[in-house]
This record gives C-alpha cells, sequence and structure tokens, in this order.
C-alpha cells in the first residue's frame, strides 16, 4: 500500500509557513489534516472552495450536474490540485478538470474525459457510494471487530472525495494511512489529469513525490509548444541548476551563453559562464540556500521564458524573495542556452 511509502516520502518535504493547529479536546484525527485543520467542518471546506473557486458540490447536484471531484491535501496541510471529472447531464460529454492553486489565485486546466477515464469515475463512484461515511485514522475494524492494528504514519496526505449522483452528494474523507480504495483511487486522478495535459508528461517523474505534485509544476508551462516549456522547466528543477556542487559547475555554465551577464540585486554582476556558475553556486550553499520558485515557462518560436521568485533564506526566520525572468533560447547548434536572467530587488516574503 502507498500509505508507508508516501509517510517515508513526505518526510523530506520543505516546510511552509503554516503552523499546527493545536488539537481540540473534540479531536477527530480522522477528519484532520496534518497540521489540524479539520475536513469534516464545512467551514473550513468553503474556504478550500473559495480558493479554488468552485461551488459547493450540493448545489451542482441540485442542477443535474453528475460526477466526481477529489481534493488532495499533502502532509503538511497544503491544498493539491484539485481533480473533477463531472457532466451535466447523461448525454452530456465529461470533462476532466484541474485546478492548482497559484500564489495569488488559480489556474484551470481541462481536457476531455477519454472512456478509460469515465470508467475509472464510475467505479470510484460506486466505491465512495457504498463505503462508510465514516471511518479510523487506519481504516474501519477487522471483520471480528476489533480495532485496525497501530500503523506509523507521519504527514499523510488526506482526500475529500465527492460523488455527485441523482441529486445527491456522497461525501468521504480519508488519508493514506491503511488501505482504502477511495482514497487511492482519487489519489490515481492525477496521473490521469496529468496524461490529458500537452507537454506535462515530459516533465521528469524523477523531480516530483508523485503526480500530483507534478501537476503543479504543469501549471506553469504556458505557450505555443509545452515540450520545450517542460524541457527548461526540468533543467531549472534539476540538480545541477537547483543545488549545484562544486563538480557540476562545468555542466552549470555549459548551460549559459558566452555573453551572459546576470547582474545580482545585492553583490557586483557577474560575466560569462564560468563566473555566473560560480556566483549561483555560492548563493545555493548554507546559509542562503537560494532557490528558484517558477511561476510560468512560456515557450514560443523565439525561445523560453520563466518567471518566478528567487528566494533566500537571511536567518532563523526571515526569508526574502526577488522576482526574476529568464529567457532561454538555441544556438546554432539547436541546444538550449540561457541568454538573459533579470533580477529585481529583494524584499522580505510576504
Amino acid at each position: 500500500m502507498i500509505a508507508l511509502a508516501l509517510a517515508a516520502m513526505l518526510l523530506a518535504a520543505p516546510a511552509t509557513e503554516a503552523k499546527p493547529a493545536p488539537a481540540p479536546a473534540d479531536f477527530d484525527r480522522a477528519c484532520r489534516d496534518e497540521y489540524g485543520r479539520d475536513l469534516c467542518d464545512e467551514a473550513v471546506r468553503a474556504d478550500i472552495r473559495r480558493r479554488f473557486g468552485v461551488e459547493p458540490a450540493e448545489a451542482l447536484a441540485g442542477r443535474g450536474v453528475e460526477g466526481v471531484r477529489v481534493f488532495m491535501v499533502d502532509g503538511y496541510s497544503r491544498d493539491m490540485p484539485l481533480i473533477s471529472v463531472l457532466w451535466a447531464d447523461k448525454t452530456a460529454a465529461p470533462v476532466l478538470e484541474t485546478r492548482v492553486l497559484t500564489r495569488d489565485s488559480f489556474r484551470v486546466m481541462t481536457a476531455p474525459a477519454n472512456r478509460w477515464t469515465v470508467e475509472s469515475v464510475g467505479t470510484l463512484m460506486r466505491l465512495t457510494r457504498t463505503s462508510e461515511e465514516r471511518v479510523g485514522r487506519y481504516g474501519p475494524p477487522a471483520a471480528d471487530g476489533s480495532p485496525a492494528p497501530p500503523v506509523m504514519c507521519l504527514h499523510a496526505w488526506v482526500s475529500i472525495t465527492e460523488v455527485l449522483d441523482a441529486g445527491r452528494v456522497h461525501r468521504r474523507i480519508r488519508t493514506a494511512c491503511g488501505d482504502d480504495p477511495v482514497f487511492d483511487g482519487g489519489y490515481l486522478l492525477s496521473t490521469t489529469a496529468l496524461n490529458g495535459q500537452d507537454g506535462c508528461w515530459a516533465l521528469d517523474a524523477s523531480l516530483y513525490r508523485n503526480d500530483s505534485t507534478r501537476l503543479v509544476a504543469c501549471a506553469s508551462l504556458m505557450g505555443d509548444t509545452p515540450y520545450d516549456a517542460a524541457e527548461i522547466h526540468n533543467r531549472l528543477s534539476g540538480r545541477v541548476f537547483a543545488r549545484p556542487g562544486e563538480t557540476a559547475l562545468d555542466d552549470l555554465s555549459a548551460m549559459m551563453a558566452p555573453d551572459l551577464t546576470v547582474r545580482w540585486p545585492d553583490q557586483p554582476a557577474s560575466q560569462g559562464p564560468t563566473a555566473v556558475a560560480s556566483a549561483w553556486h555560492k548563493r545555493t550553499q548554507n546559509p542562503g540556500r537560494a532557490r528558484l520558485w517558477i511561476q510560468s515557462a512560456t515557450a514560443s518560436k523565439q525561445g523560453v521564458t520563466v518567471t518566478g521568485l528567487l528566494s533566500e533564506q537571511r536567518g532563523e526566520d526571515e526569508t526574502v524573495e526577488a522576482a526574476f525572468s529568464q529567457t532561454w533560447t538555441k544556438d546554432k547548434r539547436y541546444i538550449w542556452r540561457l541568454t538573459d536572467w533579470t533580477i529585481q530587488p529583494f524584499a522580505k516574503r510576504r
């Protein structure tokens, strides 16, 4: 089962600004994500829906909409892509929709739902409808009535699965702790959504914990040729660029155009690939631990333009950010080179 594997992978996940909430007296672990949000509370779910820009399932079902949608929360209480497969009536074509939260809003990606997707969703709908409304943290008790055995489960993912069927809503909250087909079916929808988007499969899977986190990166791919955008995204997210060691400096400088100059906001400019690679290497080491957060990678005939934030840690509790943009173009040998890197002044992370 994926529960223990997920737990192991997520132990290494970066922390967020969110702080764990103290457990209330009526703490119900089966309802809560890792930092204590009560997902059984309609007010909490309403806030999640607001950020994704979606209606309550009951409102959709009241208009005759059917299908399934899955809200997924990672092991650090971050809302991952919302995936839905819905249709307006029995004759309407189902639509596979993915919503990914951005810094200030969300992005919507859609694709037709093929026959395999519809059949899989039908199975998930049946499993959800016929499952118990509430189960323990690690699943239902054994057949003889004894409680489920103890399971070590840290930073588990949590899902909210909503099935809209014949005017009714069947809602189930499940975690990655234990064997649960409702959680597993919702988790696999991320792979279905990823395969429905051009270029997303070109993102290097080894750079992501799973297809849900890969979908977040997918939402940043834009332009006429998303495969080119994915290639540059892979370069920036790979270890040579993201965490270059001393032995990677030659490979890093080889990605850069001969005349590249980077004007850092807080130190002298670096001229030429070797100088830029060396300066960037130093910034990625302790204590600064510089990191690039990619907001968009837009491909065109002229090349790929990347925008995002350069984040650095300053002391134990302060992080600064600087907006940046990059331009990547192919040289005469059709090799991608970083030809421009513009970085704005640093400011405290908001």
